[in-house]
């Protein structure tokens, strides 16, 4: 998810997704919700942190990574992913 407007997902999601998966809009309730809100001396930017959750089938967030660098995310995450299959066998 993100907060950009829709022609930017639109863009993101064909170019650097390669059409693999949808990349949705986080309403500001969303932003709240998951606390991602990119703020500087307590002002929020307009801008979220890159954060990445694995959220279970129960409903539990399992995994969370936040770094403003995008180069562990995809790793980490399918990681966790895979983790979590692991464990249900």
């Amino acid at each position: 998810m993100s907060a950009d407007d829709l022609p930017t997902l639109q863009k993101f999601s064909t170019e650097a997704c390669r059409d693999k998966f949808a990349v949705a809009i986080a309403t500001p309730a969303i932003i709240k919700a998951y606390d991602v809100d990119l703020q500087r001396d307590g002002v929020s930017t307009g801008l979220t942190t890159r954060t990445s959750y694995v959220i279970g089938q129960d409903g539990k967030v399992r995994f969370v990574h936040s770094n403003m660098d995008y180069k562990d995310h995809v790793r980490l995450t399918l990681e966790a992913v895979q983790a979590m299959r692991k464990s249900k066998r």
